[in-house]
C-alpha cells in the first residue's frame, strides 16, 4: 500500500491553457516546471548544467594554481554566458536558478583572480617580461623628450618603422619573430636613465585616469599623532595669616561646664524629671497631666511627655489609674516593692501601649480642666 501511495503522489505535469488573441484558439502550453522553451530544455536540466559547471570550476583551481593558464578561465566564462542565455530564453524566474548562476559567476571570478596571481611574469617569460614593461614605459615617457630635442632617428622612429615593415611584408616572420625584433629595438632605450628625460606627469595622469584611484594631496596636514591638550593649572598665592592678630585657643573644658552640658542631653533630662518627682511627691501618686503640662510652653509639655515615656519603659515610674479613672503615675519604691511594683520592675507585668494626641487645643483644654498654674518640672 505504501508503494502504491508513493506512485500516486508522483509529480504530475501541469498544463495551463493560453488564449491566443489573433485566432481565438485555446492551445495547451507546457508549464515552466517542465519545459520553459520550445526545444524542451527544462529548469531542472539548466540547474544540472550549472551544478556540473560549478563542480568543474572547483577542480580547475589545482590546474590554474600550477601553471596560471588564463584560457581555461575564458572557457568557463563562455560556458556561464551560454547557460545564462538558455536561462534567459526559458524565461524562468526561479530563485534557485538565479542563485546558482550568481554562485557560478563568483566561482569564475575567483578562478580568474587565482590565474592572475599565479601568472609567470619573469621566470619563464612566457606571459609578461619585467624588462619589457619597463622599456615600454620608458618609450611612453620619452616621446616629449624626443620631440623637444628633434630626435628623429631614435628608437621611437626605428620601432615604428620596424612594425610597419613587418606589417607590409608577406609571409615574413611570425608573431614570435616580430616580438623578438621589438625587444631588440626597445633595448636601445636602456641608455636613457636621467630623471629629467622622462615625463613623469604624463604617466601619472595616465595612471590617475585608468586606475580610478581617489585624488590625494602631496603633503601632510597636521601632526602624525594628536596630542592631548593639557589643562592649565594655575597655582594661586597662599594666604598668609597675620602674625600680629589675636591668638585663639581651644576652649578649656571644666567639670562645671561638662556637668552643664550633660544636663542638656536626653539622659540628663530624664534623670532630672525622675529626681523632681521623687523630691516633691516621693512615692505618692500624681496625675500624669499635672506632672507633664507646662502652662506657659507647649513644646516643653511635649518634651516632658517624651521623658516620662522613658521612665515608664525603664520601670522607674508606674503608669496607673487614679480614683476617677484618669491616668496617673508614681515612682517605684525599690526598697519596699509590692507585688505590682516587683512585676513592673522585672518586666513580668502586662504592658499596655498608650498613644496621646497632644495638640494646642488639647493642651489648652487640659490646662483649664486641671487648673494648672505652674509647671511641676522646673
Amino acid at each position: 500500500m505504501a508503494r502504491k501511495r508513493a506512485q500516486d503522489t508522483q509529480p504530475r505535469v501541469s498544463k495551463r491553457l493560453k488564449l491566443e488573441e489573433d485566432n481565438g484558439i485555446i492551445t495547451p502550453e507546457p508549464s515552466n516546471e517542465v519545459a520553459a522553451t520550445g526545444d524542451g530544455v527544462s529548469d531542472f536540466e539548466i540547474l544540472t548544467k550549472y551544478r556540473d559547471l560549478y563542480s568543474n570550476i572547483g577542480k580547475d583551481r589545482v590546474e590554474i594554481t600550477r601553471n596560471g593558464d588564463f584560457s581555461l578561465v575564458k572557457e568557463r566564462l563562455e560556458a556561464v554566458d551560454q547557460l545564462f542565455g538558455e536561462l534567459d530564453k526559458a524565461g524562468s524566474n526561479k530563485n534557485s536558478l538565479i542563485e546558482q548562476d550568481a554562485r557560478t559567476v563568483l566561482g569564475v571570478s575567483e578562478l580568474a583572480e587565482l590565474s592572475v596571481r599565479n601568472m609567470k611574469l619573469d621566470n619563464s617569460e612566457v606571459a609578461v617580461n619585467r624588462h619589457d614593461i619597463l622599456r615600454y614605459a620608458k618609450r611612453f615617457m620619452l616621446q616629449d623628450y624626443f620631440r623637444r630635442n628633434d630626435v628623429e632617428e631614435g628608437p621611437q622612429t626605428a620601432f615604428m618603422n620596424t612594425r610597419s615593415d613587418h606589417g607590409s611584408s608577406e609571409g615574413v616572420g611570425s608573431g614570435l619573430a616580430q616580438h623578438r625584433n621589438e625587444r631588440e629595438v626597445l633595448q636601445q632605450l636602456d641608455r636613457y636613465d636621467q630623471f629629467a628625460q622622462f615625463n613623469w606627469f604624463k604617466v601619472g595622469m595616465l595612471y590617475q585616469t585608468k586606475s580610478k584611484a581617489p585624488v590625494v594631496v602631496d603633503h601632510l596636514l597636521g601632526p602624525f599623532a594628536a596630542e592631548k591638550r593639557r589643562p592649565n593649572v594655575t597655582h594661586g598665592s597662599r594666604a598668609v595669616e597675620n602674625p600680629t592678630g589675636e591668638v585663639a585657643t581651644a576652649q578649656k573644658v571644666s567639670k562645671e561646664s561638662l556637668s552643664a552640658t550633660q544636663e542638656k542631653t536626653t539622659p540628663g533630662q530624664v534623670k532630672k524629671c525622675y529626681k523632681t518627682l521623687v523630691r516633691r511627691k516621693g512615692y505618692d501618686q500624681i496625675g500624669l497631666f499635672d506632672f507633664i503640662i507646662d502652662p506657659h510652653s507647649f513644646p516643653r509639655t511635649v518634651e516632658h511627655l517624651f521623658y516620662t515615656s522613658f521612665l515608664i519603659k525603664e520601670g522607674k515610674i508606674m503608669l496607673e489609674e487614679d480614683a476617677e479613672g484618669f491616668p496617673a503615675i508614681r515612682a517605684v519604691n525599690e526598697a519596699s516593692e509590692g507585688p505590682d511594683d516587683e512585676r513592673h520592675t522585672l518586666g513580668d507585668g502586662r504592658q499596655n501601649h498608650l498613644i496621646f494626641q497632644m495638640d494646642m487645643s488639647t493642651w489648652r483644654a487640659l490646662i483649664r480642666k486641671y487648673n494648672i498654674q505652674e509647671s511641676f518640672i522646673p
